[in-house]
C-alpha cells in the first residue's frame, strides 16, 4: 500500500505543477484556456505544432517554463510507472488487483475534483500567484524587444 501512496502523492503533485504551469504561462500574456493546454501539453509530452505552441517556444520565459514542465513531467512519469508496478507485482489474487485498482481510480477523481474543479486548486494557485509575479515580471522583455516585435 505504500506504493499507492507514492501513486497518489506524485499525481498530486503533477495536478498542482501543471496548474501552477499554466498559470505561469498566463502570466507571459497567454490567454487562460490556450496556456493551461500548453501546460499539459508539455508536462505529458505530447506537443502540437500549433501558432499558440510556436508563440510558447519564441519567448525566452515561456520556453524555461515549459523545459520544466518537460522535465518533471518526465520524472513524474518514471515515477507513476514504478509506482504502478511495484504496487500490482505485489497483489496475490485478483480480488487486492481490482481493490487496488479501484483505490488508485478513485483517487485520481478525487484529485481532479480537489485541484482542478474545487476551491481548494484556487487557494494554492492564489498562494503561488505573487512569487510568480514578481519572478516573471524580473525577467520581461527589454522595452526595444517590444518595439522591433514587429520588424522581424
Amino acid at each position: 500500500m505504500a506504493y499507492i501512496a507514492i501513486l497518489i502523492v506524485t499525481i498530486f503533485g503533477s495536478f498542482i505543477v501543471v496548474r501552477i504551469g499554466g498559470l505561469a504561462l498566463q502570466l507571459t500574456g497567454i490567454e487562460p484556456d490556450v496556456a493551461r493546454f500548453q501546460a499539459l501539453s508539455a508536462f505529458s509530452g505530447t506537443g502540437f505544432t500549433t501558432t499558440e505552441a510556436e508563440r510558447v517556444v519564441r519567448h525566452r520565459t515561456r520556453r524555461r517554463v515549459v523545459t520544466i514542465l518537460i522535465i518533471l513531467g518526465n520524472a513524474g512519469l518514471v515515477t507513476i510507472i514504478a509506482a504502478l508496478v511495484a504496487s500490482f507485482t505485489q497483489v496475490s489474487g485478483y480480488d487486492w488487483f481490482f481493490i487496488r485498482l479501484a483505490i488508485i481510480l478513485i483517487s485520481i477523481f478525487v484529485l481532479y475534483k480537489l485541484i482542478i474543479v474545487s476551491r481548494f486548486g484556487n487557494r494554492i494557485i492564489q498562494w503561488v500567484r505573487k512569487p510568480l509575479i514578481k519572478r516573471i515580471l524580473r525577467e520581461a522583455p527589454a522595452i526595444e524587444e517590444i518595439y522591433n516585435a514587429g520588424r522581424g
